[in-house]
């Protein structure tokens, strides 16, 4: 069998992806349910079935998924006569770059396998492959275990999930085992992420590199995004302008998880630029101190993939205020921007309520993040003061949060508007009032009044 024709498929000199499609089907088969003469038992397809899909924990997956990928490589070398039903239980040995981008491109294609259309648009995954490797083109398999299971824990449970879904398809053991030797085997199949176009910074490939980090409910629901192109953009700076003040105007009310994305570059080095993001699971508020639950999350996106997640020291994971216009006078005003960690105007990340500067602090003013610098070249105690280029909002809930929103902003925009008018029959007669007399005689207290009769 030959794979299905696949857009945008790295040639074979940088890529062992098409050599991994082709044996796919036949290494699974082999290696978890190991049939007989082509056939597989009850009990030996219960059996298979229980160590690929029933592992509860999140470091048995990755490393039965780390085990598979290894037997599938060693397969690709042999004739389909020779597959090997013995799975090496050793993390031993090294791997490369190009091939953990191989296993990145696979993962993909089976989060999207249920996504057929025109085409497959391979993501661009190498912010996770310089996170992983720092610049070395080959680490220990086991170097490579650790910080899969500590950065992009779900990448486990795609390759569970794909395995489920070919077994919900099929009624027998049998049909089970044509269905994944049928993995990208058709000619005619093809694939295409429908998010392809979406606006700004987010893409697919960012977007599904997000969803494999999280590991709460947050990251099903951007796992869904991917698959049902269930996220809204709620504010971009290009578009809607820049300022705390243009922010609130598109995103207050909303109270549903937010996707918070800002770009920048080193003010010293323009050459530099970078992508950082918060998980806000509890939504934007405009609040005078800071607030957030466990499930809050900061990440670079660019140029390295790095995750920092709640160390549960502490509980100041977003701050955002801006004070209102008319407020009156306050003799300790809040700071007005956008904060991440840290303290009180010593914040870890900290946004201007104008966003024009950024500045990135030490890890050591701050216990609510894990340690590490958010940046790969962000060194020494010193803040790192940066260019906000762009900031983007994205929502995460369902169409109902959006519908709350509008209600929200539609009501206080009738609020807003009563507010400014002056209803003047309320005041009466001007010259019958006691506020006109009271002026009267404060302005000239010996004037003559003349005493009606």
């Amino acid at each position: 069998m030959e794979v299905g024709r696949i857009k945008d498929l790295p040639g074979e000199e940088s890529s062992d992806l098409k050599s991994l499609l082709e044996n796919f089907g036949s290494t699974l088969t082999a290696v978890a349910f190991k049939p007989v003469e082509g056939y597989v038992s009850w009990p030996g397809f219960l059996k298979g079935y229980d160590g690929c899909c029933q592992q509860n924990l999140v470091s048995t997956r990755l490393r039965f998924l780390l085990l598979f990928v290894r037997s599938l490589k060693s397969q690709g070398k042999k004739s389909s006569s020779e597959t090997s039903s013995d799975l090496d239980e050793n993390l031993e040995g090294q791997v490369s770059s190009r091939e953990f981008r191989d296993v990145l491109w696979l993962c993909w294609l089976m989060t999207f396998y249920k996504r057929l259309s025109n085409g497959i648009e391979l993501p661009v995954v190498e912010p996770l492959v310089r996170g992983a490797f720092q610049d070395s083109e080959k680490v220990p398999l086991k170097d490579l275990y650790s910080w899969m299971l500590a950065t992009i824990p779900s990448l486990g449970n795609v390759f569970v999930d794909y395995v489920q879904y070919c077994l919900f398809q099929v009624l027998s053991p049998q049909a089970f085992l044509l269905t994944l030797r049928s993995f990208f085997q058709d000619e005619d199949t093809e694939v295409k992420s429908g998010l392809s176009h979406l606006p700004g910074h987010l893409t697919p490939g960012r977007l599904w590199s997000l969803a494999l980090a999280l590991k709460d409910k947050t990251g099903d629901t951007l796992l869904s995004a991917c698959l049902e192109d269930s996220i809204t953009l709620l504010y971009r700076s290009p578009v809607h302008g820049k300022g705390m003040n243009r922010l609130w105007s598109q995103v207050e009310g909303y109270r549903e998880a937010v996707l918070f994305l800002f770009s920048g570059m080193s003010a010293e080095d323009p050459s530099k630029t970078w992508l950082l993001a918060a998980v806000i699971p509890s939504g934007l508020e405009n609040k005078s101190n800071f607030y957030g639950t466990s499930n809050s999350c900061l990440i670079c996106l660019d140029p390295e993939f790095i995750v920092l997640h709640p160390t549960g020291k502490e509980k100041n994971y977003v701050y955002s205020h801006k004070t209102a216009p008319g407020g009156g006078y306050n003799s300790r005003p809040m700071p007005n921007g956008i904060g991440f960690g840290g303290s009180m105007e010593n914040e870890r990340i900290w946004i201007s309520d104008d966003f024009s500067t950024v500045t990135l602090r030490h890890h050591a003013v701050d216990k609510t993040y894990q340690a590490g610098f958010i940046l790969p070249y962000q060194q020494g105690y010193a803040p790192l003061c940066c260019q906000v280029l762009e900031v983007e909002v994205w929502g995460l809930g369902s169409k109902t949060a959006q519908e709350r929103m509008a209600t929200f902003q539609q009501r206080e925009k009738l609020f807003a508007e009563q507010r400014r008018k002056v209803d003047l029959k309320a005041f009466g007669n001007w010259q019958d009032s006691p506020e006109k007399m009271m002026m009267d005689m404060v302005s000239n207290p010996n004037r003559p009044q003349r005493e009606e009769r």
